[in-house]
């Protein structure tokens, strides 16, 4: 009978052992999972504040040039550069 019991505790200790070792697994595996995610998230966020950033000053940039554009000697002067207007008896000579 002594047998029998050690046996039965035994069977009972190594189920309860390997219970335990899958449930830290489960645990550390989740762990893991969820940190990764973090990781791959404050990456994404980086990388959205360095955009947001560009776009920041692209909007100035834009802004600054509307303000610019409500000029008209502003307009007259960027289409003579631009697009190689003159005026009457003005000759263009472009030099790379």
């Amino acid at each position: 009978m002594n047998k029998n019991r050690v046996r039965k505790s035994i069977r009972r200790l190594t189920t309860l052992g390997i219970g335990c070792i899958l449930l830290l697994s489960t645990i550390f595996i989740s762990t893991g999972r969820s940190l990764y995610q973090i990781k791959m998230k404050k990456d994404e966020q980086n990388q959205l504040e360095e955009n947001l950033y560009d776009l920041r000053g692209e909007e100035e940039n834009l802004s600054a040039e509307y303000l610019k554009l409500s000029d008209p000697a502003y307009i007259a002067r960027y289409a003579r550069e631009k697009y190689l207007y003159s005026k009457d008896g003005e000759f263009i000579i472009r030099i790379p």
